[in-house]
């Protein structure tokens, strides 16, 4: 089966209609340019999400997920999601109206509208309109709602005051998006099959307000979405054969046609900036258009898929007042967060194939991220968060460690049973240090220029001198040794035994084990705080992060993190502990003084490695399950 013919098997409105013109179309490229990219923020959201809006006065987004018949809705400041809403059934558009603070969805299976108020997250009305309601627009200046029925052929108006349909308003052939000029109180639709656009005008007679078709536009070849800018009276129309149609809303006539991406779906326009951003569906990109020049100044991705695979960014908002905009990746379900002003913000970085072990030089400010598929090694500029080199390494390498006093890497191959030594500065290997079977964790004493290597299949810690990159001793440690973390004041090691659940306390002077701490089920990461002599160890089976008194090598807390907790780091500066969730994409924040989870943060699929630069404050996460790397900002929690 095609992927085309996949998404046309399946029950969503927008795969249904969607499918129906990428199948006639056969231009659908689902595979991205390689290289390195830098990708836009992305939050995880529910599945299939489609259409996505924003309510600009109390900074919150509302996404549409498609196959789960819910609604997430997003906090713009702190880009969490706050409250997940269900609404009816096949949820397609929507729609804000910032001065009442409602919010209306269209549920294309079952002709219904929902209404949500945007205060309390609950569904308050559910507006009968036609068959297959998809596009949604508000026009808040006279709280009239324009809704595209796909199947009839017609465009249903509603009272936001009754939430009554005051017209019903027949249009061209298939319309699907819709735009409201709330300064002219005209609405346009797009027509997909009949590739022109309706101009809709309210009209008052003795029954009341309504509305009536006053031109049809023609257009480029399959139009979808539509937006509109007020400030300067233009409207963009996307279609589907890769252009943007720029129409004058004065006149009516189409002053520009511009070239995009792959299968352009939605757009979206901030009129503060005068800046058009287009979602181009068939190679996961977003196009940002010059209003003023109708030229693309920016190409920006926002996926790197694994082969075969993508993202298919599909609805789009925009923020004006914080110059944000927000991108519906379908596929891949997350939410991509642009910044206007630089298209650069915090990021995900697509890096090799399978990531899993990360470490950062504070020193250099360089990432390194073990790509366990590729047998490379992916090096990241933070300053760009860009990768800037790729390095071959052994096979199947795991943990990562650095050594910022003598800037060289240490990588541990599982399937080798080696340790790579790279040198930081040229990204040449330098060496390769045969140790224990399985080797999984790793961690660096920079102070003593020691590597502990965590060997799983010996049940051993290998020990290496960083000068002479010879393994110097070998330690008995517990059953299937995973994770590995060092105090550089207090020179003791700490191995997580996954079936023992428990940790060794190693002695780096002596190379004895001289404590062995019960911890919960499954322990796997671990990381220290030697500014607090604390040990924070994640327990992957039992979903909790166990506190450990280095002093005393006692349990002082057991705090509940989220599901298959693995991959644990500390920001040391701010004594806060990072627990990357693997099973449920998410990132538990620990305040470290109260032993209190204080955030959790959405990643990529399948976070397993989790790497903290004290110095900047970010966390670098891999997502093992995307092959991408998310970069999180942690100076403001």
């Amino acid at each position: 089966m095609t992927q085309c013919e996949s998404c046309a098997s399946r029950a969503s409105l927008s795969r249904s209609m969607l499918s129906l013109l990428v199948v006639s179309l056969f231009v659908l490229s689902v595979i991205p340019a390689a290289g390195a990219v830098t990708i836009p923020a992305k939050i995880r959201v529910g599945n299939d999400p489609i259409g996505v809006a924003v309510n600009p006065k109390t900074n919150t987004v509302y996404v549409v997920n498609s196959l789960d018949n819910t609604v997430s809705v997003i906090n713009g400041n702190t880009n969490l999601v706050v409250a997940t809403v269900k609404v009816g059934s096949g949820p397609y558009g929507v729609g804000v109206n910032p001065k009442t603070n409602l919010v209306y969805v269209t549920n294309g299976n079952d002709g219904t509208v929902s209404v949500i108020n945007g205060k309390t997250n609950l569904v308050v009305g559910a507006i009968h309109v036609g068959h297959t309601p998809s596009g949604i627009a508000v026009n808040p200046s006279d709280n009239i709602i324009y809704v595209a029925n796909w199947n009839d052929n017609t465009v249903s108006m509603i009272d936001g005051k009754t939430d009554g349909v005051i017209a019903t308003i027949g249009v061209g052939k298939n319309p699907v998006g819709v735009a409201v000029n709330s300064r002219t109180d005209l609405a346009y639709v797009a027509n997909t099959m009949e590739n022109t656009t309706s101009v809709i005008t309210e009209t008052m007679s003795s029954s009341g307000k309504g509305g009536a078709v006053t031109a049809t536009i023609k257009v480029a070849g399959w139009p979808w979405g539509v937006a509109v800018d007020p400030s300067t009276n233009v409207v963009y129309v996307t279609t589907m054969w890769g252009w943007v149609s720029v129409i004058n809303g004065k006149t009516n006539w189409v002053v520009a046609t511009t070239p995009v991406g792959k299968n352009p779906i939605s757009v979206a326009v901030n009129p503060k900036t005068n800046r058009v951003y287009v979602t181009n569906f068939g190679s996961d990109t977003v196009s940002v258009i010059n209003g003023m020049t109708n030229l693309i100044t920016e190409t920006i991705p926002v996926g790197v898929a694994p082969p075969g695979k993508a993202y298919w960014p599909y609805g789009v908002a925009v923020n004006p007042n914080t110059n944000t905009a927000y991108v519906a990746n379908e596929y891949d379900n997350t939410v991509s967060v642009i910044n206007g002003k630089t298209n650069l913000v915090t990021a995900t970085i697509g890096v090799g194939k399978s990531p899993f072990g990360v470490a950062v030089n504070s020193k250099t400010n360089t990432i390194y991220v073990g790509n366990a598929a590729d047998n490379t090694v992916s090096v990241i500029n933070v300053k760009t968060n860009l990768v800037t080199a790729t390095i071959g390494v052994g096979e199947s390498p795991s943990g990562v460690a650095v050594n910022p006093n003598t800037n060289r890497i240490y990588v541990a191959n599982t399937v080798d049973g080696t340790v790579s030594v790279i040198n930081g500065k040229t990204n040449l290997v330098v060496a390769t240090v045969s140790v224990g079977h399985k080797p999984e964790g790793i961690a660096v004493n920079p102070s003593t220029n020691t590597v502990f290597v965590a060997d799983e299949g010996d049940n051993n810690v290998s020990v290496i001198n960083g000068k002479t990159n010879l393994a110097t001793a070998t330690i008995g440690v517990g059953r299937i040794p995973f994770g590995v973390a060092v105090n550089p004041s207090t020179n003791k090691a700490y191995v997580t035994n996954f079936n023992d659940s428990s940790v060794s306390v190693i002695d780096a002077k002596t190379d004895l084990v001289i404590a062995t701490v019960g911890v919960r089920s499954g322990p796997s990461g671990i990381a220290v705080n030697p500014s607090t002599n604390k040990v924070y160890v994640a327990n992957y089976a039992n979903s909790t992060v166990s506190v450990i008194d280095g002093k005393t090598n006692l349990v002082t807390a057991t705090i509940g993190a989220g599901k298959g907790s693995g991959a644990i780091a500390v920001d040391t500066k701010t004594n806060t502990v990072y627990a990357a969730d693997y099973d449920v994409n998410l990132v538990t924040v620990i305040n470290g003084k109260t032993n209190l989870v204080i955030e959790t943060i959405g990643v990529g699929n399948a976070p397993n490695g989790i790497a903290v630069n004290p110095s900047t404050h970010r966390a670098y996460v891999t997502n093992s399950g995307d092959g991408t790397v998310s970069v999180t900002s942690l100076a403001n929690l």
